[in-house]
């Protein structure tokens, strides 16, 4: 299994480096001029604000060998510097990255402990009410974005019980104080892709259970329990697990998107101010590091899914 993992390592540099080129073209894929629209906000459109602009984003020079200067900068740990801040892009992104990674994971992690076992029960009770009443809610709130979820948490129960969420507490200032304050948050990010689980497990699982293996089971004189979790589970979660791999890039951006309704210290707060800003070297750490994550992502997927799937070969 080793060597298969290793595989899927190597296999991984040209879609980074792939990244990377996007990363460093965009730029030059910004419609306008880009020294323009920066400069234009401050009125300082001079010869030499131009100058100084163009050299620190390296417009000065050639595209490769602004591909090879940035490549060579990711490698050492520098993502270039803030132009409106003046710090260091990895300093400002390694002071928020644990906000937003800790929110999407508990998401994933909420979406799977959730709309797995809330699939199989639709599954098991099919044409049943349990069936209907989940797949109502699981419907609901598939045309629902995370942003609008996020909205209505905090905008309803202060109209209605004059409450607000609590605002984000520190880890270091209590693990409950912490959790509970995140626990919206997470609610509002895991909504969506908890529904997709649901209705992925539930067909997924139906699928499985009319299978000849289920019925030979079923005949052995199983118990529903034993055929349900130890041979219909496994099989009936690899459709899933592949989706979970492919809702990578949906989940990190309602992350960042969430973080700023319940006004999260995370990373959406620096790539929105980045953005209205037009600070193109903090954009473009944000969108390297993300591009990265959802690579690193599929790789873990695809290393799940390989052990849960038998019929893919390690050698």
């Amino acid at each position: 299994m080793s060597k298969y993992i290793a595989r899927r390592v190597l296999a991984l540099i040209p879609q980074l480096l792939i990244i990377l080129a996007l990363v460093v073209v965009m730029v030059d894929l910004t419609p306008g001029d880009v020294i323009d629209s920066m400069l234009g906000d401050s009125g300082q459109i001079t010869p030499e604000a131009r100058a100084r602009l163009e050299r620190s984003l390296g417009l000065d020079k050639s595209l490769p060998v602004r591909y090879v200067s940035y490549l060579g900068g990711v490698l050492q740990g520098d993502l270039g510097t803030s132009i409106t801040r003046q710090r260091p892009v990895t300093d400002m992104i390694s002071e928020r990255m644990f906000v937003t990674a800790e929110l999407t994971m508990l998401a994933v992690l909420v979406s799977i402990l959730i709309g797995i076992p809330l699939g199989m029960a639709a599954a098991v009770a099919r044409g049943k009410v349990t069936d209907y009443a989940i797949r109502f809610f699981a419907v609901l709130f598939l045309g629902i974005p995370s942003f609008l979820v996020a909205t209505m948490m905090v905008l309803l129960p202060s109209l209605w019980f004059r409450w607000r969420p609590p605002l984000y507490v520190p880890l270091e200032r209590g693990v409950f104080l912490h959790f509970f304050s995140m626990l919206l948050p997470v609610v509002a990010v895991s909504l969506v892709f908890m529904a997709t689980n649901v209705r992925m497990m539930r067909s997924s699982f139906i699928d499985v259970m009319q299978q000849d293996y289920i019925r030979t089971a079923r005949s052995k004189g199983l118990s529903s329990g034993r055929v349900w979790f130890g041979h219909g589970l496994k099989n009936a979660l690899l459709p899933t697990v592949t989706l979970i791999g492919l809702q990578a890039a949906a989940l990190v951006s309602g992350a960042v998107v969430v973080e700023q309704v319940f006004t999260l210290p995370g990373l959406g707060g620096i790539l929105f101010d980045a953005m209205a800003r037009r600070d193109y070297p903090v954009i473009q750490g944000m969108v390297l590091l993300v591009g990265t994550a959802v690579v690193l992502l599929n790789l873990t997927i695809d290393v799940i899914y390989s052990m849960l799937d038998p019929r893919v070969s390690f050698s």
